[in-house]
């Protein structure tokens, strides 16, 4: 089996895959259409990439994936710097929530207790 042909074979189940699976985010179900369908038009026809390319004012289709690919590096890079924030803020939320609740048995349990 030919490297294009296994590339093509994967880039086909990938386009159908964002198609059938359900996404949280419009985004990323895009990205996945996109993805795959720039990798499905450069495995047939380079060329095709290349005159892409240099309508977008970048030399080669090689370049611009390597800048496509930048791209998205920033931006999942934000998106996890975005959503371990998140997650901070809501352990820190539960946590003082657990704290205050602790407090109040602890006060409960002393109210209780006959000296």
């Amino acid at each position: 089996m030919t490297p294009d042909l296994t590339f093509g074979i994967l880039f086909i189940f990938l386009l159908l895959y964002s198609l059938v699976r359900p996404f949280q985010s419009i985004f990323s179900k895009m990205f996945l259409i996109f993805g795959s369908c720039l990798g499905l038009l450069s495995v047939i026809n380079i060329e095709v990439v290349d005159e892409i390319s240099r309508s977008l004012g970048v030399e080669r289709g090689a370049d611009l994936y390597l800048y496509l690919g930048l791209i998205t590096s920033f931006l999942f890079f934000l998106f996890l710097l975005n959503r371990f924030s998140s997650l901070e803020s809501k352990i820190n939320k539960l946590s003082r929530h657990i704290a205050l609740k602790d407090l109040e048995r602890e006060s409960a349990k002393k109210e209780v207790k006959p000296d």
